[in-house]
């Protein structure tokens, strides 16, 4: 099925009006996700090579509706477990009393209660 759906996508790219905009849509979008899921893939820091290969082989506009949404399905929840690790892990290496460590979820005053240098419940 992926060479049928390669091929009509090639044909509707090249077809005029509504048909052609939205295939070239649709690889415009899977291109510009591709690059930012290189993104993440680095943490934030600027996408490899090897990074942008692995994206761009996440999504493919030659699948067919199934297999693209359970590969949607699958990248949102890698997301999902990327953002809750992100927004719930500490600063790692920062000195005592850091403005770092104070205020986030889950820490403690420097020298607290625990005598956690650096002030991480356990």
């Amino acid at each position: 099925m992926k060479l049928l759906n390669r091929a009509q996508l090639a044909v509707s790219k090249n077809l005029p009006g509504e048909a052609g905009a939205v295939a070239n849509a649709l690889d415009a979008q899977i291109n510009d996700l591709a690059g930012e899921l290189g993104n993440v893939y680095m943490a934030g820091n600027t996408p490899t090579d090897h990074s942008m290969r692995l994206a761009a082989s996440n999504l493919k506009s030659e699948w067919n509706q199934k297999t693209f949404e359970q590969a949607l399905t699958t990248l949102r929840t890698a997301l999902r477990m990327r953002s809750n690790s992100i927004s719930h892990s500490m600063p790692q290496g920062v000195t005592p009393g850091s403005h770092y460590v104070e205020g986030m979820p889950g820490a403690t005053p420097a020298g607290g209660a625990d005598n956690d240098p650096l002030g991480i419940r356990k």
